[in-house]
């Protein structure tokens, strides 16, 4: 499960490092954000983190940011809470 996620303005666009839980690295990069675009970076970093949780997990997945004092780099705190599976939503209704 991921637990942070590192934003970095570099030259060619937007990276990311998200830090698992059990302290592994997953890096890609945000395509079509230029790197003077800080807030809309961090908008599709929590969309796709938001992604990755329900597709893959089974769970929400919220990005609480820190403040930064650079604008080319942002630390996000990734919260999760466990949504019910279909078939468990539907035995919970009835």
């Amino acid at each position: 499960m991921p637990k942070d996620i590192v934003l970095l303005a570099t030259p060619p666009g937007w990276r990311h490092s998200l830090v698992t839980s059990d302290g592994g690295f997953v890096c890609g990069h945000l395509p079509g954000i230029p790197v003077e675009d800080a807030e809309r970076a961090k908008e599709r970093a929590a969309a796709m983190l938001s992604e990755l949780g329900r597709e893959f997990h089974g769970a929400v997945f919220e990005v609480v940011w820190e403040e930064s004092t650079s604008p080319d780099s942002w630390t996000g705190h990734i919260h999760h809470s466990f949504e019910p599976q279909p078939a468990e939503a539907d035995r919970l209704k009835g």
